[in-house]
């Protein structure tokens, strides 16, 4: 760096080698540069380049960056306490590009002008236009992002040498220009210059690495895969195999991707990480043996070192979450194209208890039937035919199915279906007293009454059994509300709420009851639309779960 003292002029001229010199830190010396560049009034950076290289716009850009992020404050306490009623938008320096070229006309030249002598010396075949090297250095800042602001003019100054010497004059005479306008400023004394480089050197004067910046960019080789959470970019390079991994390991929850899991506890405080999840039951229990379990102590959490750690109802009160003692909350980094965690646990218990409940209601329904039939049998009036001779009804001849319900009239004691016994009267004759009771249609058009005390007696014990179905009929609807509510309660976040499910979203049809949930979209279907199993692991069903038929094609 050479500096110098015109008094002609009263300037202080420093002279550069800019980014061309050699240093010990390469990174000290940019940084002085910009320190010079700031404090100046005009900064004249000269190319002999055929072409304007794309070098000089991304140094003048970064350049202003820097100034208006960190010059900006130090820069307007100089103007507040020399009392200078200047921007610092306008208070930095004149940029002046000197282009001097050897065989290619300059930015500022056009081919439809006549040429002077001088030009014609000059081996010119064009004239000045400034407004075309305004256009085009306005084009090349705008294709980097953004014009810098920084700087309070840019000038260009072409020059097309040929093979003759460098024509200092003009270089000087565009210095004297830009430095005797007062259009937008005047010139800075040079106490002012003296105290700005002081106050720069006071704040920027840290030790500063010397190892070169890359030239190229990890940007050019890394993953373009972005968490879709955080934003947070992956650090492997492209096309690599396995999963991403992050350049941050902090993340934001989001509760659309569901980005919190658990860390065992005891893992963690052992150096290890162990991520685990909530179970319905232990891996080594069997399905009946878990379900019991998990009926009693509620569901549990399990490490596969640790074994058991957390159960949610362990004691009668008191239990505690698990976040408190048993496991350590994370928030993880989502990546697309994942398998979603599984948060319909719930669900998939709610699932597994119907199943096992459909299970158990189709092996015992039969054997649960005779034992009903033999029961009802023993406590019947003897006048009534018993169950297992009635393999039709009596009216309409309808064979019984074996699980069909058999209707007695309480008047001739015969059987019927659910058609032919659904009048009801009085029958006080048989001891039903004078309340209406299922009779056949026969009978129901019949006046025969006959009252007998023997009748009277034996009916007492089938009246305490239908008060006792009676009662348990009302609490099973009791319990099918609160059963809703559980089923509504662990319903997964993209299944359509089933209040809002009228008609299957397939065929249309209205429905009332049995409405069932694709497991891949979300929608309500009735049952014949959602006859398909399959595993949906990006919902993070990994068995085989009741799908649509649109779903079951892609799948």
């Amino acid at each position: 760096m050479w500096v110098a003292y015109d008094s002609s002029s009263n300037t202080l001229v420093i002279d550069t080698e800019g980014l061309l010199g050699v240093s010990s830190n390469m990174n000290r010396r940019t940084r002085l540069l910009l320190k010079i560049l700031a404090l100046s009034d005009v900064a004249l950076y000269r190319t002999r380049a055929e072409r304007l290289h794309n070098d000089m716009f991304v140094f003048l850009k970064d350049a202003s960056n820097v100034y208006c992020e960190h010059f900006s404050s130090e820069l307007e306490g100089v103007l507040e306490k020399h009392a200078i009623d200047v921007p610092v938008s306008k208070l930095g320096p004149k940029v002046v590009v000197i282009h001097e070229t050897q065989f290619t006309d300059t930015l500022d030249c056009s081919n439809d002008a006549v040429l002077t002598d001088d030009q014609k010396s000059l081996g010119s075949s064009s004239r000045p236009s400034p407004h075309r090297a305004e256009e085009e250095i306005t084009s090349r800042f705008l294709a980097l992002g953004e014009y810098p602001k920084a700087y309070s003019k840019i000038r260009y100054v072409g020059v097309k040498s040929g093979k003759q010497p460098t024509d200092f004059e003009l270089i000087r005479e565009v210095v004297l220009e830009e430095l005797s306008s007062s259009s937008i400023r005047n010139r800075k004394s040079l106490g002012v210059i003296m105290e700005t480089l002081q106050v720069l050197n006071s704040k920027f004067s840290n030790s500063i690495s010397s190892r070169p910046i890359s030239t190229f960019s990890d940007q050019f080789f890394r993953c373009p895969t972005l968490c879709l959470t955080c934003g947070d970019q992956c650090k492997l390079s492209v096309s690599h195999e396995g999963k991403h991994s992050p350049s941050s390991t902090y993340c934001r929850y989001q509760h659309l991707h569901k980005n919190r899991v658990y860390i065992c506890g005891k893992c963690y405080q052992n150096g290890d990480r162990s991520e685990v999840m909530s179970k319905s039951y232990e891996d080594g229990d069997s399905l009946w043996s878990g379900y019991a379990k998990m009926a009693w102590s509620g569901y549990v959490i399990e490490c596969d070192k640790c074994g058991v750690i957390y159960r949610s109802r362990q004691y009668w009160y008191g239990n505690k979450p698990p976040e408190l003692d048993s496991v350590r909350t994370e928030i993880v980094h989502v990546w697309p194209g994942e398998e979603s965690r599984p948060e319909n646990i719930g669900r998939y218990v709610l699932d597994q208890i119907y199943s096992v409940s459909e299970t158990i209601g189709q092996y015992s329904a039969g054997p649960t039937q005779m034992v009903t039939d033999w029961i009802n049998d023993q406590i019947a009036p003897p006048y009534w035919v018993p169950n297992h001779l009635i393999t039709n009804c009596w009216a309409c001849k309808k064979d019984f199915i074996p699980l069909a319900q058999k209707h007695h009239c309480r008047a001739c004691g015969n059987g019927f279906c659910s058609d032919c016994s659904s009048k009801s009267k009085p029958v006080p004759w048989r001891g039903w007293g004078y309340e209406a009771v299922r009779v056949c249609e026969k009978c129901f058009d019949s006046t025969d009454e006959e009252l007998t005390e023997e009748y009277l007696a034996d009916i007492t014990a089938w009246k305490v059994s239908e008060c006792l179905k009676t009662a348990a009929s009302v609490v099973k609807s009791v319990v099918e509300v609160p059963a809703s509510m559980v089923t509504d309660s662990v319903r997964p976040d993209y299944w359509v709420p089933d209040v809002d499910i009228i008609e299957c979203f397939q065929c249309k049809s209205a429905i009332t009851q049995d409405k069932h949930h694709c497991r891949g979209c979300g929608q309500g279907f009735c049952g014949d639309c959602t006859r398909s199993k399959r595993p949906v692991p990006d919902r993070g069903w990994t068995y085989p779960v009741r799908v649509c038929d649109t779903c079951s094609l892609t799948l």
